[in-house]
């Protein structure tokens, strides 16, 4: 059995999607028919399994994938509901969330969003240094296997780090791939 504390209410995709596993072989959706699965398929070609919903999404579930139990006793609650259930049982939490912290992870975690990304990595900028120094390795190593031409935007650590925190969007046509 496996016990998530995944929340819809923790990302904006998960709550669209509510579930939906994407189906990459026939292999796949034929073990989970003859797993007895029920489901439908959604607009992406993903299928929403054990007709999940929100009125209908259960607690205890079976992977198909896996043939674990999963167990999601927290997946409909809201951070409201996350705060009064810590409140209401006095159960101690992690101060930085009362200096105004929303998200806990990694930080400069772009996923947090930019203004938050930003905060974070203004009030811990050894983070912020060892985010330039690894991109430096990265392209270090990407230059040694020829992966890096002289015409990509990230010549430097630093660019790479002005890139993945927003301060400079731009398409690199040499960190995109069309399949």
């Amino acid at each position: 059995m496996v016990v998530t504390g995944v929340r819809w209410d923790e990302s904006v995709g998960r709550k669209r999607n509510q579930g939906t596993v994407t189906i990459f072989n026939g292999k796949a959706a034929q073990i989970a028919e003859q797993q007895g699965a029920r489901y439908n398929n959604n607009r992406a070609r993903g299928i929403i399994m054990n007709y999940d919903d929100v009125a209908t999404r259960r607690v205890v579930e079976m992977c198909y994938r896996t043939h674990k139990t999963m167990l999601n006793p927290i997946i409909d609650w809201t951070d409201e509901d996350v705060w009064e259930f810590i409140h209401t049982h006095n159960i101690p939490y992690c101060e930085l969330y009362d200096t105004g912290c929303t998200r806990l992870g990694c930080v400069g975690c772009p996923m947090g969003g930019y203004a938050a990304q930003r905060r974070e990595l203004t009030r811990w900028p050894q983070y912020r240094k060892l985010y330039v120094s690894a991109f430096d390795d990265m392209l270090a190593a990407r230059r040694r296997d020829g992966k890096l031409n002289h015409s990509s935007l990230w010549q430097s650590g630093e660019g790479v780090m002005q890139w993945w925190t927003g301060y400079e969007r731009k398409i690199d046509c040499a960190q995109i791939r069309i399949v």
